[in-house]
């Protein structure tokens, strides 16, 4: 377990950071939980580094006394994915009044991927107004490019921001608004 979270921390850190870090040998720049792990026990993050680069997730690059960490397209698939648990959708003090609107047309070879969807969209507070059309008050494209990103249905994904929707007073009794 304790691999694993050291993994999700090392691939949402590298996603943070642009995809591309380098550090120097002789001063680590690591965030705080990662280098109190590396000085405690270097070997064993150094293994880790190196099954995620066995596991085509990071490539490794030495040279001289730094090393570049790149995180591949594989691996921001799977940062993706572990950001998307802690994914939240800021709601502000005061409503903007538009609509966020989400749909989409996922293909039936893609249906994991769109029950998924559904059941995250749901997750964030979004009203399901039709089976593929959900509404939401407040601003979330970052939060919806994420989404797209991790579940691969960008070509099927729609983001629409409305000004007007019918049945909008319903809408907004079930946000409070």
């Amino acid at each position: 377990m304790k691999d694993f979270n050291t993994t999700k921390k090392i691939l949402l850190w590298l996603l943070k950071a642009g995809g591309i870090v380098v550090l120097s040998l002789l001063s680590p720049q690591l965030p705080n939980n990662l280098l109190k792990s590396y000085l405690k026990d270097r070997r064993r993050l150094n293994e880790r580094l190196k099954r995620l680069e066995e596991m085509g997730w990071i490539k490794i690059t030495e040279e001289n006394d730094k090393i570049k960490l790149e995180l591949v397209e594989e691996g921001k698939k799977q940062a993706y994915y572990y950001d998307l648990e802690n994914l939240k959708i800021k709601k502000p003090n005061k409503w903007d009044g538009l609509w966020r609107i989400v749909a989409f047309d996922i293909p039936e070879e893609k249906k994991i991927a769109r029950e998924a969807l559904r059941r995250k969209l749901k997750q964030l507070d979004f009203f399901q107004l039709q089976k593929s059309i959900f509404v939401l008050p407040y601003d979330c494209k970052k939060e919806m490019e994420v989404i797209k990103q991790t579940y691969e249905i960008w070509p099927y994904m729609t983001y629409i921001v409305a000004k007007e929707i019918d049945r909008s007073e319903k809408l907004k009794d079930k946000f409070n608004l």
